[in-house]
């Protein structure tokens, strides 16, 4: 049968977790063909908040293979009932069998009602609450604008803030890439646990930032919480830019290792592309690699796929500095957004 299979790191937010288990149960509603199972490093962490109503023998050792989403519903294969139960049962310790049982005998599937409401009043207390949070920051004009274009980098320069040390502070102190001579005022989104994150932090702010020393005490303020996501967004171009490179070498290595002359899905690749490009330059090295990428070695390869570096990169290489000065006149910033003295 046909799978899909990912991981997430969410990090100290325990909300983004059940947000994504609602997503997967509103999936399973949309397609009556699908079923779902999801750990978490605690386990079966649906069955630990319906504790109180599974079934006893339910334990951790041997609910592998039998919890699933499917159908909008929490599904448990139950236990055999009869001696002719045991011939149908499946051994648990294939996914595969548990499918199959799970698609065929639907009577001995347990969809406790109490089990469904406790999973479900979970789920509407994460839809309905509020998990936005929105501040003023003073910050940088280009980041303003970087921002503005892409606000999904707010999540990975906050968490590139709390893992700040003294190295990584020393190297980006003199902020070269979103210096603050120039700062704007600009209303910003985050998660609640972001800003709890970026205002919890025992930190002293580097003398570039030139603020008040009574100032950086006082962590709810506009100058300091967009200061420490500067430093964020400085220190995420870094190590984005450090990993990058990491990557590059990687990646070229395993290309150095890989052998291509005794495959024969790149002797049948490369047959085919020289016929149908016989009077143009070949690149090799390209070609081999976009032939690992296909065939699933994108580990080795993927050296610019969600790779930050390459979005920031781009945008300061083409940020213009006049903008500052009319910055209230580009249309893709926010009427929000007031340049500073």
């Amino acid at each position: 049968s046909w799978h899909l299979k990912g991981f997430t790191n969410f990090g100290e937010n325990i909300e983004d977790e059940w947000f994504i288990v609602y997503l997967l149960f509103e999936l399973s509603k949309k397609n009556q063909n699908l079923a779902i199972t999801i750990e978490d490093s605690d386990g079966q962490f649906l069955l630990i908040e319906a504790a109180l109503s599974i079934p006893k023998w339910l334990k951790p050792e041997n609910s592998i293979n039998r919890v699933f989403i499917r159908h909008g519903q929490l599904q448990i294969i139950g236990q055999p009932q009869s001696p002719a139960d045991l011939l149908d049962f499946p051994s648990f310790d294939s996914i595969k069998q548990s499918l199959l049982f799970l698609t065929t005998f639907n009577d001995h599937l347990l969809i406790n009602k109490q089990t469904q409401e406790q999973i479900q009043s979970k789920l509407s207390n994460i839809i309905n609450q509020t998990n936005q949070h929105n501040a003023r920051c003073i910050i940088p004009a280009n980041l303003a604008l970087l921002i503005d274009k892409y606000p999904h980098l707010v999540s990975l320069a906050v968490a590139s803030f709390c893992e700040l040390d003294q190295l990584d502070l020393k190297a980006i102190k003199n902020m070269p890439n979103f210096n603050p001579s120039h700062n704007v005022a600009k209303l910003i989104t985050f998660t609640r646990c972001q800003y709890a994150q970026l205002q919890s932090q025992n930190f002293t702010l580097p003398t570039v930032f030139n603020l008040p020393r009574n100032l950086n005490s006082i962590t709810n303020s506009p100058q300091v919480i967009g200061a420490r996501l500067a430093l964020g967004f400085e220190l995420l171009y870094k190590s984005a830019k450090r990993n990058l490179k990491n990557e590059l070498n990687t990646a070229n290595s395993y290309l150095d290792q890989y052998p291509f002359e005794t495959d024969e899905l790149w002797n049948q690749f490369i047959q085919n592309f020289q016929q149908t490009h016989q009077n143009e330059n070949i690149d090799l090295k390209l070609l081999k690699s976009i032939f690992l990428s296909s065939c699933h070695y994108s580990k080795f390869c993927s050296t610019e796929i969600f790779c930050p570096f390459k979005t920031i990169n781009n945008f300061l290489q083409n940020f213009d500095q006049n903008s500052i000065h009319n910055i209230n006149n580009i249309n893709s910033i926010e009427t929000d957004l007031l340049l500073l003295p």
